[in-house]
């Protein structure tokens, strides 16, 4: 409601002419003098430094408006222009579609000729590449039977462990925790590890 009230102000011919006016007047006889500035009125009276910082404002405004104005009659204009350059677009692109539509079509018979020619060979193609992958994968098990063999004696011998070392661990952690770093570090690599070793 407020920027309505200063739209119509500064769109009411009568009122611009007053500002405009006021504004010209302020500017000769007051505003641009060195002491008409709200610090200096400040130190002789606090309602002038009040008065002195609204007539500030408001010439600081009324050119901000006198300049915005302009640019916003640019920018209908330019929006104009925008709409009617969209609209011949638009008809423009009705044009392109339908030609489009057609290229499609045409594209489409040729997709579907050369997909039947390449399902074709990538049947074949697929079914060697799966043959020789499942001699690869049939090769690599082969030479990790005997590592998986050992993993498995070794994991079956940790199983024992795991309760024990599982306790250890948090154990140490709880007590550990609320020392600093390099304490800790110390006692791990000082104190736990060659008492586990």
């Amino acid at each position: 409601m407020f920027t309505q009230r200063q739209n119509h102000i500064w769109s009411s011919s009568s009122s611009t002419r007053f500002f405009l006016r006021t504004a010209k007047v302020m500017r000769w006889q007051y505003i641009e003098k060195d002491y008409f500035n709200v610090k200096t009125i400040k130190s002789k009276n606090q309602a002038a430094a009040g008065l002195c910082s609204f007539v500030l404002n408001i010439v600081t405004y009324y050119n901000i408006v006198v300049t915005v104005e302009p640019k916003q009659k640019a920018l209908a204009e330019a929006n104009q222009q925008f709409a009617e350059a969209n609209e011949n677009l638009k008809s423009v692109m009705e044009n392109v579609d339908a030609l489009e539509e057609k290229l499609s079509q045409l594209t489409k018979e040729l997709k579907q000729a050369n997909a039947s020619k390449k399902e074709a060979m990538d049947a074949v193609a697929g079914g060697e590449r799966t043959l020789n992958l499942a001699q690869k994968l049939t090769t690599a098990l082969s030479s990790e039977n005997q590592r998986w063999a050992e993993n498995i004696i070794t994991l079956r011998k940790n199983e024992k462990l795991l309760t024990g070392d599982s306790l250890l661990a948090s154990a140490f952690i709880s007590y550990t925790g609320p020392f600093t770093k390099p304490f800790r570090i110390h006692l791990m690599d000082e104190v736990f590890k060659p008492f586990i070793e």
